[in-house]
């Protein structure tokens, strides 16, 4: 289980240990871009890259309700892509990985 933000990583904390045995959550922060040393966040940063695409899908639903004309959503998009992916920045986001296993028949939880 993934999760992104600590509210849902408490959620999917609670649900795993409701289900499942020896659960072990894993903090990290996950870069925003292909930037990192360590080759397993590089490689989680470069899925940012990806996301950005949907931004602008993003950018609409989200802006179009401000009143904000097509152009101006469209402009405030591309400077926030352009300010997250600028390589000077090295943007994280906290990340949590929960896991554990299925108890064996008869194993008290």
């Amino acid at each position: 289980m993934l999760a992104t933000n600590g509210g849902d990583a408490t959620r999917a904390l609670t649900r795993a240990r409701a289900a499942v045995v020896d659960v072990i959550e894993t903090r990290f922060m996950i870069p925003y871009g292909p930037w990192h040393q360590d080759e397993r966040l590089n490689h989680a940063g470069s899925f940012f890259d990806s996301a950005m695409n949907g931004l602008g899908w993003m950018g609409w639903r989200f802006l179009g309700a401000t009143g904000l004309s097509g152009d101006d959503i469209e402009k405030l998009v591309e400077e926030a892509k352009s300010e997250v992916l600028d390589p000077k920045f090295r943007w994280r986001a906290p990340g949590w990985v929960v896991y554990g296993r299925k108890p064996a028949e008869g194993q008290v939880q």
